[in-house]
């Protein structure tokens, strides 16, 4: 999801048990430190909970949980995004 003329390029990639609960989430990423935070974030707490079921509960609440600025939200959305694709 997005593109670096974008300002932040991520792909991400889920493992997940037969139950559909993620045994490990990999990422490649381009962009500003809050992006890689969050990113390295969800690889340690969302393993052993269910796909469906994010720390956090998403963009906003990953924003809260690591202190990154409004601004970074719509960055942030663009982690949404890639893990809908994976």
């Amino acid at each position: 999801a997005g593109s670096q003329a974008a300002g932040a390029s991520v792909v991400v990639f889920v493992q997940l048990d037969p139950a559909g609960c993620v045994q490990g989430l990999r990422w490649q990423a381009w962009g500003c430190p809050h992006v890689l935070a969050v990113l390295g974030w969800l690889s340690e707490q969302w393993v052993g909970r269910p796909l469906t079921s994010p720390p956090g509960g998403g963009p906003e609440g990953w924003a809260r949980a690591l202190g990154a600025p409004i601004e970074k939200l719509g960055r942030l959305l663009l982690i949404e995004d890639a893990l809908a694709e994976s």
